[in-house]
């Protein structure tokens, strides 16, 4: 089964570094910031994510790593039983949201009047530009890598009545970049 899911979640976007405006340059000056474009382009017929979107979430990890592998900048890191820090403000997230009559979220689907989608439509792109300070003291070259990761639950909606499921909940790797970026002085 998990082979049959990782093969259909591979086929169903790719990550690129770059948008239509922006490419990911090859090197930077330690001290200034590097600005990361991703393209994140859908290549199926349906929603991403699809069904019960507001119980799934599909969201993109980006790590910026030093030659030390000292991490200089991270966005979407999370463990299998760990929600998605959604205060994160370069978080790109996929996922839907249930609103009740009072306006506030909810999980229940039968006090619902309205729902927020933010998947990723059909063959549709989503771009998304991170931006991180170079710190002044390193050298040598930066590794960046851009993974889209999908569960099909929220630990936060397991976590309220069926805490017991937490540990069967895998995070799914859809597509993936990564680049090296050489520093100069």
């Amino acid at each position: 089964y998990f082979e049959i899911v990782t093969d259909l979640l591979r086929n169903a976007l790719t990550v690129d570094f770059g948008t239509p405006y922006d490419s990911l340059v090859s090197n930077v000056i330690a001290g200034d910031s590097l600005i990361i474009p991703v393209t994140v382009t859908s290549l199926t017929a349906h929603s991403i994510p699809s069904g019960v979107s507001f119980a799934r979430e599909a969201w993109l990890e980006v790590l910026v790593i030093d030659n030390k592998n000292d991490t200089l900048y991270q966005s979407g890191v999370v463990s299998e039983t760990t929600s998605l820090d959604i205060s994160d403000p370069d978080l790109l997230l996929f996922t839907s949201y249930l609103i009740d009559s009072a306006g506030d979220t909810t999980g229940s689907v039968t006090d619902v009047s309205s729902i927020i989608n933010n998947s990723l439509m059909a063959f549709s792109d989503r771009y998304k530009i991170y931006e991180v300070k170079i710190p002044t003291n390193i050298k040598g070259e930066i590794k960046i890598q851009a993974r889209m990761r999908f569960r099909s639950f929220r630990p936060d909606i397991l976590r309220e009545n069926h805490h017991n499921l937490l540990d069967n909940l895998p995070i799914f790797e859809m597509a993936e970049d990564s680049a090296v970026v050489t520093l100069s002085q």
